[in-house]
């Protein structure tokens, strides 16, 4: 799919349809911009497509960077690991050593012109499938879910700044699906030449906006944002010049030349860019819609589901009175996620458990972290307001009494939406 073109001097040319190619008197570039380029197209290569050995990056986490020994290696959603950091160490040395090389080989700068058009094309196709991902995953608000029964009983002195920033967007699905579109619409446009700058910019706008909130909330995708920066700029470096033109100097300009690339050419590589763009957003549209299947308001609930008030705790026969200096009473029972139950003690810390509620049985299991029975508690038929618990937790008989709390009442829950305001309602 690479249109050949010769200046004359026998020397071929390979050029990306659908990208500009340059005029026969384009001066050549200079050989210190040749091997900048093919150091960053390099360096993306190694870094987006995961390329580092991550036994190398180990090696290099442990003995350059001083991480511990025992590395996490299993994802847990961060990109900001210590083999995260040595990867891009190592990519950075790859990069160089490949450049050197390269460079040694084949020092003229005006064979680079393929890589300088083929490079935007990957950097475009790469930063376009993660910003559609990401929109995805926000204009269906599952990325930051709405705030659970347990977290609107956390005091927010115990919130991390992340969790602050989770709880922040997960309230407000209408912002989270604002920005989503604002992240969608910048990758779709980066699948077509005519439109990758505009695409560059509002991804350049939404990946400064992603990482300022990762650096200010000590969210742990500090490394990987960068390189979204990194890769809108890239874009941008070539019509840097035509830009600062039209936006500074409020001087007229004019669109690449893409004569020399045959219109059937033209035509195909549209095509497949076309079908490219497509299939990436079909493939995050329904990773995104099972994920709120899963996830969004129609998510399953526990049988229990609710907030429920400890009105009387029986412990070995013994009653155990509300008192705030008892840091082991229980002062409400938490059922939102069908496998989980939260006991929040006096002091208002958790106590999150896995469970399994028999609704046959009326019983309400206590499992350990391998599905190991540790505790039983049988539910009377509960009413809509009350219901007592009875059997063993801890290995102590205990009785449970408790009122189920209205959650809706919760004025974040309760608030809503206003135009017309006399007085600010801030809380």
């Amino acid at each position: 799919m690479a249109a050949a073109a010769n200046d004359g001097s026998g020397d071929a040319r390979v050029t990306a349809p659908g990208y500009a190619t340059e005029e026969e008197s384009t001066p050549p570039a200079s050989s210190a911009s040749a091997a900048l380029l093919r150091f960053v197209a390099v360096y993306f290569a190694t870094y987006t497509l995961g390329l580092i050995p991550r036994p190398l990056a180990s090696l290099v986490a442990t003995r350059v960077l001083g991480a511990p020994g025992t590395l996490a290696l299993t994802s847990t959603g961060s990109g900001d690991r210590a083999i995260d950091w040595a990867g891009a160490l190592c990519a950075l040395g790859f990069a160089a050593l490949v450049t050197a090389v390269w460079t040694g080989l084949q020092p003229r700068p005006r064979s680079d012109r393929w890589l300088r058009q083929w490079s935007q094309f990957g950097a475009a196709a790469m930063l376009g499938s993660i910003m559609v991902s990401y929109g995805m995953m926000k204009v269906f608000p599952v990325q930051m879910p709405a705030p659970t029964l347990m977290r609107l009983l956390e005091p927010l002195g115990q919130f991390s700044p992340m969790g602050v920033l989770w709880t922040f967007m997960g309230v407000s699905p209408g912002y989270q699906t604002f920005t989503g579109m604002v992240e969608f619409v910048g990758g779709v446009l980066l699948f077509w030449s005519r439109t990758t700058v505009l695409g560059a910019l509002l991804c350049l706008m939404a990946a400064g906006q992603i990482f300022a909130l990762n650096l200010a909330y000590d969210v742990p995708v500090k490394l990987f944002s960068l390189h979204l920066i990194l890769l809108a700029l890239f874009l941008l470096a070539p019509h840097a010049a035509r830009l600062v033109r039209a936006v500074m100097h409020d001087a007229s300009v004019v669109p690449p030349d893409t004569s020399a690339t045959g219109f059937r050419r033209r035509r195909r590589w549209l095509i497949g860019r076309t079908v490219l763009a497509v299939l990436v957003v079909l493939a995050a549209t329904n990773t995104a819609y099972q994920s709120w299947r899963r996830a969004g308001p129609n998510a399953p609930r526990s049988p229990l589901y609710g907030i429920w008030d400890v009105v009387e705790l029986r412990v070995a026969g013994v009653v155990r009175p509300p008192l705030v200096t008892d840091q082991q009473r229980w002062r409400r029972l938490v059922f939102d996620h069908p496998a989980v139950a939260a006991f929040q003690r006096m002091d208002d810390t958790l106590d999150v458990r896995r469970v399994k509620v028999d609704t046959e049985a009326r019983r309400i299991d206590l499992l350990d972290i391998d599905g190991g029975v540790v505790g039983q508690l049988q539910y009377d038929d509960a009413t809509a307001s009350m219901m007592t618990l009875l059997g063993s937790v801890d290995g102590q008989t205990t009785v449970i009494r408790l009122e189920r709390v209205d959650h809706t009442q919760f004025t974040l829950l309760q608030r809503g939406f206003r135009w017309v305001q006399d007085r600010p309602f801030n809380r």
